[in-house]
């Protein structure tokens, strides 16, 4: 069975994964379905797969350290690869700039990703990482997953009588 992914996190391993990482478990916390590494991948071909999950997706953030775009020159790497797919299949892409990054001239980028330089990003903080993280997801055309939002609906009236069970019962004393 094929898992639905909401967002797509594209990172360099040096440089963005720790950042990449974080992003992912806040989102996942929230009831974000996320495919962040390959740990998402089923067997079988891993390029068709992370290719698939970019398309049936609706947003894609993409961490971004110093010198993240630089390998982007070859046709076979692997962050160009995701963002070519990501801005040809029209996504909401969010780039986040860490520390230090900065876009090369967008007439230097590959004509694929070119598009990348133009997009509404969010520049990381990681010493005001709530608000970077607030940044990130009122970007995000997303929202939570419905199971998510359900389990809410349905716990929000438990806790209520919860509490007014509670006030009750400190009232009879």
């Amino acid at each position: 069975m094929k898992k639905h992914y909401d967002i797509f996190i594209s990172y360099r391993r040096e440089g963005g994964q720790e950042t990449a990482l974080l992003i992912s478990e806040r989102l996942k916390q929230l009831g974000y379905r996320v495919a962040y590494d390959i740990d998402t991948l089923r067997s079988g071909r891993f390029d068709t797969q992370i290719l698939g999950i970019i398309r049936n997706c609706r947003d894609v953030i993409v961490v971004l350290g110093p010198g993240a775009l630089e390998r982007c020159v070859n046709k076979d790497d692997w962050v160009r690869q995701e963002v070519a797919c990501a801005l040809a299949s029209g996504k909401n892409v969010i780039p986040v700039l860490l520390r230090d990054f900065k876009f090369p001239d967008a007439e230097s980028l590959p004509a694929d990703i070119r598009e990348l330089a133009f997009q509404n990003g969010v520049s990381a903080s990681m010493e005001h990482f709530d608000s970077t993280f607030a940044r990130i997801r009122g970007l995000l055309k997303t929202r939570r997953s419905g199971v998510a939002r359900k389990l809410a609906y349905v716990l929000l009236p438990v806790f209520v009588l919860a509490a007014a069970g509670l006030a009750v019962w400190r009232n009879l004393d």
